[in-house]
């Protein structure tokens, strides 16, 4: 796998992304911003029944995350969870809180996508 958070590392995201599914009820777009020189940002749509990433930054993002480069690699790593560098300020969250809560087992399998990229 090619480097966290990198072209590439989007790209093959994107192309794994293809095989998901995700329950066809849902729409809602996820944008993560790492705030680095350049910027670095990706999003994640899950519409219609299946799960698209794209490199860049969403029109109308459902929901954004954003974080620093060393927080959002110690988050992909394992190192640091989500939950705990929310709590401690070091991962903002931003648009409808509630589409987390509400679509968390669809956001489950991008967590799976994730989580099989390191």
């Amino acid at each position: 796998m090619a480097a966290f958070a990198t072209p590439e590392w989007i790209d093959a995201l994107s192309l794994a992304a293809g095989d998901v599914t995700v329950d066809p009820s849902v729409d809602i777009t996820v944008e993560h911003r790492i705030e680095a020189e350049p910027p670095i940002a990706w999003h994640f749509i899950l519409s219609g029944g299946s799960l698209e990433v794209l490199a860049g930054n969403a029109a109308a993002p459902t929901i954004s995350l954003s974080s620093s480069a060393a927080t959002s690699i110690a988050i992909h790593s394992g190192e640091l969870s989500a939950q705990r560098a929310f709590l401690d300020g070091a991962l903002r969250i931003g648009g409808d809180v509630n589409a987390l809560i509400t679509h968390r087992a669809a956001l489950g399998v991008v967590g799976e996508l994730l989580s099989a990229a390191i």
